[in-house]
């Protein structure tokens, strides 16, 4: 089953889709402040600007990381993240090494 709503959700809406997603964030799955059903709380609809459509409930701070990247950008960092520094800071030392001797 899927949960298809358009940006702003309504309270019962953003309830609805918080218990569809087991109170965990979209995007992180970490736990979500329960409390945002009673008061203002670290929780948002993350949603499509293009067609409206909500993605699902994730923290602020998730939010700006989706916001604040494209694919590129995001293709880049898994590339950079899954590096093995080990390996190339011992290459970088082992060139280093050479060209002193």
């Amino acid at each position: 089953m899927r949960l298809i709503f358009n940006y702003p959700l309504t309270k019962e809406e953003k309830l609805g889709m918080y218990e569809y997603q087991r109170g965990l964030c979209a995007f992180c799955n970490k736990p979500l402040d329960p409390l945002f059903k009673f008061r203002d709380a670290d929780v948002v609809a993350d949603h499509d600007h293009e067609n409206g459509l909500v993605r699902g409930l994730v923290h602020n701070l998730c939010n700006s990381l989706i916001g604040s990247h494209n694919l590129e950008t995001c293709e880049l960092l898994h590339k950079y993240l899954s590096i093995d520094y080990l390996d190339r800071w011992e290459e970088m030392a082992t060139r280093t090494i050479e060209k002193r001797i």
